[in-house]
């Protein structure tokens, strides 16, 4: 499988510039992939606004479902932009000097919002979710599956991956905080809880 460009492709080169694999190269029509050059990654449905990249097949990605999520405590909350600044996923949003607030269904609960709090304007609140982390988990990649595209670096807030392109990659398990982006975002399933 790999990826495609539809026809209604406007030829700004995002896509090209963040292909990992070097795949995609334009025409005088539009841009193309090279299907030989592909590694599935996905880089360009993700990159691409209107989404015109597409994968020949459907792709899922494994949900990060944590029983906890992060919760402003407003009376707290000076307005930083702090937290919201290392959100992984932006579920914080709001007005510098005003309290912001957490889309706690958006929420993968990482925590990296806590370690840049400097006012302890953050609780935990339960979401009564079932818990798919397991408990003192760390992110772990399977060098057999993986293809090197490179989304789990490239989405690792704390650059706890490393690799080459079209090379297995390793995370570094010091660094990892269990945030579970790598997880959700490979497409190959070489991610997964260790």
């Amino acid at each position: 499988m790999s990826y495609w460009i539809s026809d209604l492709c406007i030829n700004c080169g995002g896509c090209a510039d963040d292909c990992p694999a070097g795949a995609i190269y334009p025409t005088p029509v539009q841009y193309q992939v090279d299907p030989e050059k592909c590694v599935d990654c996905g880089v360009c449905h993700d990159r691409c606004p209107f989404h015109y990249a597409q994968p020949d097949g459907e792709l899922t990605f494994p949900p990060v479902v944590r029983a906890r999520a992060a919760r402003i405590v407003a009376d707290k909350c000076i307005g930083c932009s702090l937290c919201a600044r290392a959100c992984p996923v932006h579920a914080i949003s709001g007005e510098v000097r005003k309290p912001f607030t957490v889309d706690e269904s958006a929420c993968i609960g990482c925590g990296l919002c806590f370690t840049k709090c400097r006012k302890d304007a953050l609780a935990w609140v339960e979401t009564g979710k079932p818990e798919t982390v397991p408990q003192g988990a760390k992110a772990d990649i399977d060098g057999a599956i993986c293809i090197g595209c490179g989304l789990c670096k490239r989405t690792c807030p704390v650059d706890a991956i490393s690799g080459e392109p079209k090379e297995a990659h390793t995370v570094d398990q010091d660094k990892c905080i269990a945030c579970g982006l790598c997880v959700s975002r490979c497409k190959s399933g070489a991610v997964a809880w260790k």
